[in-house]
Order: structure tokens, then C-alpha cells, then sequence
């Protein structure tokens, strides 16, 4: 009786089992889409997209470039807490004096 049971469930649930399967089928034609689209870049694209940053960085001032590397660090500061700060910041101080030592140029 239990396999009776069991094909009288499945009957009741081929319209939702159908739907899953189509589901399932239709996300992996897509995933595999994606990956062929992502493999596959415009060299044209590519290209503009190397020259965009450099474009940009020789129309901006010294004063501008500045002003965004300080927004820029201090987003990423923002992220870390106080003492992972202060750890960077020390390791940042023992870097320049070993540079220092190896270059000759002790005060």
C-alpha cells in the first residue's frame, strides 16, 4: 500500500515537480550564458577601459588627485577599528626605519 501511496503523491505533485524541473533547466541555461558572456570581453571595451583611468588622472590637478586619495583612505579606514589602525600605523613607522637603515639616511 505504501507504494500506491507513494505514485498517488507523485501524481498530485507532477504539476509543482514539472515546474521545479523546468526551473532547475532554466537556471542552468542561464548560469551557462553568464559564464560564456564572461569569458568573452569586448577588446574595444577592454581597451577604453585602460585608457579611462590614465585620461583621467592626467586631467586632474595635483590638488585633486590628493583630495581623492584621502577620501579614498579614509573610506577604507572607516572599515577598520582603532587598534587595527594603530597596528598598521606601526608597522607603517617600523617599514620607513628599516628602509632608513638600509638606505643609510639615519637622523
Amino acid at each position: 500500500m505504501s507504494d500506491l501511496n507513494g505514485e498517488a503523491q507523485s501524481l498530485r505533485n507532477g504539476g509543482e515537480r514539472k515546474e521545479l524541473e523546468q526551473l532547475f533547466l532554466t537556471g542552468l541555461a542561464l548560469s551557462e550564458m553568464m559564464r560564456g558572456m564572461a569569458a568573452e570581453k569586448n577588446p574595444n571595451a577592454v581597451a577604453l577601459g585602460k585608457l579611462g583611468g590614465a585620461a583621467r588622472a592626467s586631467s586632474l590637478t595635483k590638488a585633486e588627485r590628493s583630495a581623492i586619495a584621502k577620501k579614498a583612505a579614509a573610506a577604507r579606514n572607516a572599515k577598520l577599528s582603532a587598534a587595527e589602525r594603530s597596528q598598521i600605523a606601526k608597522l607603517a613607522v617600523k617599514a620607513r626605519e628599516q628602509k632608513r637603515k638600509l638606505s643609510g639616511k639615519e637622523n
